[in-house]
């Protein structure tokens, strides 16, 4: 519904061996490659639904399948970089969807009230990042259906349920009073 040219869909239920299965170094060479053609102009939105963490400095991570848990910081997807990475290549336009947990490791492996930060988006003309929950919290699963809580009223959103005006444009700001209300509510709720 987005009209996107291209999707790729990096999922554990794939073989370990099939390159779209979600490693580090598979969601880092995909974005690699999806960025070699992409064009300034070109919208590039990127979707992650796991873990996440942030170091003692505030730097978000997302963990990839073959994160190892004695070295997170080093063998996870590295929210900065993919950041850079767009900035890199002169998108004007991205957008990351992140919906994970935001816990903070600390060299104790005691979790801290900081977690995954939103990253600064300084060069690009329209970016934003949605987190599924704020710093610290973690992120539900919906018992009913095949969806994290932020997932399920994101998808909501983007097939148009959050089009509050009607002209056929969910914007950023509709996305994220719909999201945050759906989340607000099921939160309560449950």
């Amino acid at each position: 519904q987005g009209e996107f040219e291209k999707v790729f869909v990096m999922t554990d239920d794939l073989d370990a061996k099939d390159p779209l299965y979600p490693t580090r170094i598979n969601i880092e060479e995909k974005l690699d490659n999806v960025l070699a053609y992409a064009k300034p102009e070109d919208m590039i939105l990127f979707f992650f639904s796991g873990h996440g963490i942030a170091d003692p400095e505030g730097n978000g991570y997302v963990l990839s399948v073959d994160t190892v848990a004695e070295k997170p910081f080093y063998t996870s997807v590295s929210v900065n970089q993919l950041v850079s990475k767009l900035n890199q290549k002169g998108i004007k336009k991205s957008l990351l969807l992140l919906d994970a947990c935001r816990e903070t490791i600390s060299s104790t492996k005691g979790a801290m009230k900081e977690g995954l930060q939103a990253e600064k988006f300084e060069n690009a003309e329209v970016a934003a990042t949605f987190f599924s929950t704020k710093s610290g919290y973690y992120s539900f699963e919906d018992p009913k259906s095949d969806f994290g809580v932020f997932t399920k009223y994101l998808a909501y959103a983007l097939e148009g349920k959050a089009d509050v005006n009607g002209d056929g444009i969910v914007s950023f700001l509709e996305l994220e009073e719909y999201v945050q209300k759906g989340v607000n509510d099921w939160s309560l709720a449950n």
